[in-house]
């Protein structure tokens, strides 16, 4: 999978907003009836409207190759990547549904752990968390981290397991797409 970073060249993005642009303003164009299109205050309204789809298009381009990667799982920024495990664990449930982690990795060593919004019932996933299963993993490469004995959190069983799973399929994404 190629990264964002190789396909975002300056001038492919200008073409791209210019085509959008131009599609706008052929819209308008050929579906305006012939008396209406010899209006100068329409004419002036379609320039206005080509010059803001133009600026429109430009910042979501801009926007785009910001995010880093098409899929939206793995970033990379200044040598640290991110995963966000929402759409690698659809299948992973808890005790009330998906437990979505963000986890960095810098230097091939995770460095931390970061629960994302999810379904589960705040106080056992509080107990859980402050039962330091989040940062078991901190400091270890990610081969280490892959292979870790992590104990669940008693009274937060499922939401543990499905933490120490989102944390696995986590890892072993970063290693099958890091480049």
């Amino acid at each position: 999978m190629q990264s964002r970073e190789n396909k975002c060249r300056p001038l492919t993005l200008l073409k791209r907003a210019y085509n959008i642009s131009r599609c706008i303003y052929g819209h308008f164009q050929t579906e305006m009836p012939v008396f209406i299109k010899n209006s100068k205050s329409l004419k002036m309204k379609r320039k206005g409207l080509v010059i803001i789809s133009c600026i429109v298009a430009i910042c979501g381009i801009i926007i785009l190759a910001a995010c880093g990667n098409d899929d939206g799982v793995m970033t990379k920024k200044k040598g640290v990547y991110t995963i966000n495990t929402t759409s690698l664990s659809q299948e992973v449930i808890g005790y009330n549904g998906p437990t979505p982690l963000l986890i960095t990795i810098e230097n091939d060593k995770v460095t931390k752990v970061e629960a994302l919004e999810n379904s589960e019932t705040p106080r056992f996933f509080e107990h859980m968390t402050k039962g330091g299963i989040l940062n078991s993993w901190d400091g270890m490469s990610v081969d280490d981290a892959l292979n870790a004995k992590v104990d669940a959190v008693a009274g937060a069983t499922f939401s543990s397991n499905a933490v120490i799973k989102n944390m696995q399929l986590g890892l072993q994404y970063y290693k099958d797409h890091k480049k």
